[in-house]
């Protein structure tokens, strides 16, 4: 029982102050609310005032235009109107001014947009020619890699059967030379009283440093001895595997074209 008693005297103080607490809200409350009606009460009588002031005056300001004359208010009118005209003259003017503004802006722009497509057109073609250069010269690289590369497998082949016919035949000097053979022969150029000056060869075209160094091993230094040559001069001097990549037609024609 002793442990009842004193949890209903804690609930009892404990209501018992909740009670003080909700009674001192309520004045709170109270005491704000009217504080608060005073103030309003207070700020309306203010407005009224105020606004009977303005509503005094205005009814002043309007006594005072009803007092006017017929003519002054004609006048009042075709001022107003005066300034209605001269604002719709300003606003066409600037709408004139704008539309001139506009025209000029357009053309600039068309110019202007012209102007670089044509600029991209230009730097589409310099591009695109810069890009046919350089595969052309690119393919001009490879042919003459690839003839020189030939004349090279042609002389290693042509050597290599050389040695192995020298090994195993004997020699036979034919009785008929080739007129390349006569004319170009390193022996003969020898005995010339007068030695030749070799031509740059390379200056026909697909003939690079290579070819041009086969063809000297051959026996042809000259432009005119190259115009002077037949294919089969021209094919028994490179080997057939590098006379049928080599336009040995072109190069004769190029050379008497070149010899005049």
């Amino acid at each position: 029982m002793g442990c009842l008693t004193d949890d209903m005297t804690r609930l009892r103080g404990e209501i018992d102050a909740l009670t003080g607490s909700r009674v001192a809200f309520v004045n709170d409350l109270e005491a704000s609310v009217l504080g608060m009606r005073v103030g309003f009460s207070n700020d309306h009588k203010e407005m009224a005032k105020k606004l009977k002031g303005e509503l005094s005056g205005f009814r002043n300001e309007l006594a005072k235009v009803a007092r006017l004359s017929k003519a002054e208010r004609l006048l009042f009118i075709a001022d107003i109107q005066k300034a209605v005209l001269d604002i719709r003259d300003e606003t066409n003017t600037l709408m004139s001014l704008l539309k001139s503004d506009h025209a000029e802006m357009a053309e600039e722009l068309r110019e202007t947009l012209a102007n670089d497509d044509a600029q991209r057109k230009q730097d589409a073609w310099e591009a695109k020619k810069e890009r046919k250069n350089c595969v052309a010269d690119l393919v001009q690289k490879t042919a003459d890699f690839r003839a020189e590369f030939a004349a090279d497998v042609a002389g290693a082949r042509q050597a290599w059967f050389g040695m192995s016919q020298t090994a195993t035949k004997p020699i036979v000097k034919e009785k008929k030379e080739s007129k390349i053979e006569q004319v170009t022969s390193q022996d003969e150029i020898l005995k010339t009283e007068e030695p030749i000056v070799a031509d740059d060869l390379t200056q026909i075209k697909e003939i690079g440093p290579g070819r041009e160094k086969q063809l000297n091993n051959g026996g042809v230094y000259t432009i005119a001895q190259l115009a002077g040559c037949s294919i089969k001069d021209l094919e028994k001097i490179l080997g057939e595997s590098a006379a049928r990549i080599a336009p040995l037609d072109k190069w004769i024609e190029q050379a008497k074209k070149l010899k005049g």
